[in-house]
């Protein structure tokens, strides 16, 4: 397994590297099958700029993708992270052009996180210790008939500081401008042939709706939906992380493996001779805990249908948006033809909130759980069919364990303020259990809404 592991992260390694590579960003046109499909109104070019100064110092953004001022600028569709996000691969439109900064993706119709990696920034993290440190994230709207799309040109700002005795760490600030009138000569220089430009500004992720664009956007109507199910923890799973390795990095380290490897090779015997025992182990430990909490689990279940929470975020959700002076005439169910039928309603837009999860997560102190509950805000006006906003918030404690990469939290999904707690398994059954179950769910509604609709302010804020 972790030879095979190894081989895969050194062809992960290699790839990486061949698409940001160790010299300038490519300067190449999109692919054959990526003119079909923006030919087909399936993609769209989506041209930006990325300039950076350090201590007031230029730096060149484009220089590679392992060397130490490449900017990179990744893309992940909302609500469609699953186990493995490709690599999106920035090129410039020409060799000029990229000395300049200027770079463009390729992206199909939706919604999207933007994630702008800059120099020591990391992996975006959920732990509330790094928060403060990550750069700025985006969203960007990729319509479905645009073919050449401006999402403005961003600038990074950094400054250094030093870490322990010689490692230094760049605190930045992003700022995105305005520079169509460069980007549409840019477009007709290079793109001239797909269609005109259409300029579609990214805009800051993980903010509340702005009241002014309530107000510009009134009259309002409120569609919610999602799932009700509560998602109990997958106790094989679980067990075999425990006592297999499985569903995490591979039993293997790849440290200390020795000349040659066979000290790998040697681990590797060992934990395929101690499988057996350690999948009869994992599979008593599963049907343990499915036997101790599973009638508690079934019991949550049942009490969160009783307490209909998709009812509840939209009394929340109407009442908050009337502290705003914006009152919401009714409210349609979510549907995908929700916008034309808003329109021929007289609305000019539609909040959609969405429940995409409500479960049970298992803490990093194991054997401690919270309540984790994850809902998609999207303000579409409905004159162009297309968002204005669209965040992902989840609710629940920094120190979640994911089972498998495509559990771990995606990267779009934003943690209010204020954490769930982490408890014993234990303390939500019984009646007393029922009693904080509701309690955690009013919670997190309470705080999910908050981070969709600011406080009321003024219209001009």
């Amino acid at each position: 397994m972790r030879m095979a592991a190894l081989g895969f992260a050194f062809a992960s390694f290699s790839f990486a590297a061949f698409l940001g590579g160790c010299t300038a960003i490519p300067a190449r046109g999109p692919s054959s099958e990526e003119l079909s499909a923006i030919r087909s109104q399936k993609a769209a070019v989506v041209l930006l700029r990325v300039t950076a100064t350090e201590d007031g110092k230029a730096l060149n953004t484009s220089a590679g993708g392992w060397s130490y001022a490449y900017i990179g600028v990744q893309a992940v569709k909302i609500g469609e992270q699953g186990s493995f996000v490709p690599w999106t691969m920035n090129r410039a439109p020409s060799s000029n052009a990229g000395r300049e900064g200027w770079r463009y993706l390729v992206l199909a119709t939706g919604t999207y996180y933007l994630s702008i990696n800059t120099p020591h920034s990391g992996r975006n993290t959920w732990r509330s210790a790094d928060r403060a440190n990550r750069a700025p994230r985006f969203w960007l709207n990729v319509p479905g008939n645009q073919p050449v799309v401006y999402a403005g040109s961003i600038h990074v700002s950094c400054s250094t500081h030093w870490q322990g005795s010689s490692e230094s760490a760049c605190s930045s600030d992003i700022v995105v401008t305005d520079e169509t009138e460069s980007a549409a000569a840019l477009a007709r220089a290079s793109f001239a042939d797909y269609g005109p430009l259409t300029t579609a500004l990214m805009q800051r992720y993980g903010d509340p709706v702005k009241p002014a664009l309530l107000h510009d956007l009134k009259p309002v109507t409120l569609a919610t939906a999602g799932r009700e199910e509560l998602v109990s923890p997958d106790w094989w799973k679980r067990s075999a992380k425990r006592f297999l390795g499985w569903y995490s990095e591979s039993p293997v380290s790849g440290s200390g493996c020795g000349a040659g490897g066979y000290g790998c090779a040697a681990i590797l015997m060992l934990y395929l001779a101690y499988l057996p025992f350690g999948a009869a182990i994992a599979g008593a430990d599963a049907s343990s805990a499915e036997s101790k909490w599973g009638p508690c689990m079934q019991n949550l279940a049942q009490q969160l249908r009783e307490l209909d929470p998709m009812a509840q975020l939209h009394r929340r959700l109407k009442e908050k948006l009337g502290r705003h002076g914006v009152s919401v005439a009714g409210g349609l169910a979510n549907r995908a033809d929700l916008a034309p039928v808003a329109a021929r309603e007289g609305f000019k837009s539609v909040l959609q909130v969405e429940i995409q999860r409500v479960q049970m997560r298992e803490c990093e102190e194991r054997g401690a759980f919270c309540l984790e509950v994850a809902v998609r805000a999207r303000l579409k006006d409905v004159r162009t069919n297309q968002p204005v906003y669209d965040t992902v918030f989840v609710y629940s404690n920094p120190s979640r364990r994911g089972v498998g990469r495509s559990t771990l939290p995606a990267d779009y999904e934003f943690l209010p303020t204020a954490f769930a707690k982490c408890r014993e398994m234990a303390a939500y059954c019984g009646e007393s259990g029922r009693k904080l179950f509701k309690q955690e769910l009013a919670r997190a509604l309470d705080l999910l809404v908050d981070s969709i609709l600011p406080e009321t302010a003024s219209v001009g804020d």
